[in-house]
């Protein structure tokens, strides 16, 4: 996470162990969104996981999480 401004919050997701590749685990994402959640600060999430359908599997999980 990089802090560069009091009021957002701004994640790059590249996949790890395998940049770019590997999709993140469930038990990650949900920390996460655990952050996001207890934060007042706007969040912008970027999935960089894109070989394949990682960013697209995990983007939605992320987003089904923060939507309950």
């Amino acid at each position: 996470m990089i802090v560069n401004h009091p009021a957002i919050l701004y994640y790059r997701l590249h996949g790890k162990p395998v940049l770019y590749k590997s999709e993140y685990s469930e038990t990650f994402l949900d920390e996460l969104a655990g952050k996001i959640k207890n934060s007042q600060q706007t969040a912008f999430i970027f999935f960089n996981n894109t070989w394949g359908t990682a960013a697209i599997k995990n983007s939605l999980y992320l987003k089904s999480i923060l939507e309950k």
